[in-house]
């Protein structure tokens, strides 16, 4: 374990980007905000000092995660509630305001970016930021007017045919009238 000047332990990790064997600095407060850190803690226990993030993980992905989790290293980290169904934790999320800071850190990130924080923050069992940064793509996307605006934000190709499209646009006819799909045979 490596010391601080004081001779007081240093308590702050050392994830490594697995490519460039570089790291970013986590301090073990706010490590506790991931479920996969806590498991790694406990299993190699308090001397550990480096850990290695997942092996896609860009040194800008690294420090948006640490700078999320050191920010909320002072939040309570309650336990999901089991007694909700999947519905119920939806429809909350649905209604959440996404806090300012928050909002600040995620609102500007191009949509690669946020896919690529969204996977590392649930590599890392980070369940609130995985939440608010689906939420920030979830509405991008209800904000979209058209499946065309839908690819852009998405970055998505179009490749189906003419007849494809029609095909979807017919199966989904109902989409279009806001009622259930009629139940019958095919």
């Amino acid at each position: 374990m490596t010391s601080s000047t004081a001779g007081t332990p240093d308590l702050r990790l050392r994830l490594t980007l697995p490519r460039s064997r570089e790291h970013v600095l986590l301090s073990r407060r706010a490590a506790r905000l991931s479920g996969h850190l806590r498991k790694v803690l406990m299993r190699i226990g308090p001397a550990a000092t480096e850990i290695p993030l997942p092996p896609d993980t860009s040194k800008r992905t690294a420090n948006r995660l640490v700078a999320w989790m050191e920010f909320h290293a002072a939040d309570e980290n309650p336990a999901p509630n089991p007694d909700l169904s999947e519905d119920e934790e939806i429809d909350i999320l649905r209604h959440m305001v996404i806090p300012e800071w928050d909002r600040a850190l995620l609102d500007p990130l191009t949509h690669t970016a946020l896919c690529r924080l969204i996977a590392a923050a649930h590599a890392f069992e980070i369940k609130p930021l995985v939440d608010l940064a689906c939420l920030t793509l979830a509405r991008r996307v209800d904000a979209c007017k058209d499946e065309e605006e839908i690819r852009k934000v998405l970055n998505l190709t179009d490749n189906l045919t003419e007849e494809e499209k029609a095909q979807i646009r017919i199966e989904y006819a109902w989409t279009e009238l806001g009622r259930e799909p009629a139940q019958g045979p095919r």
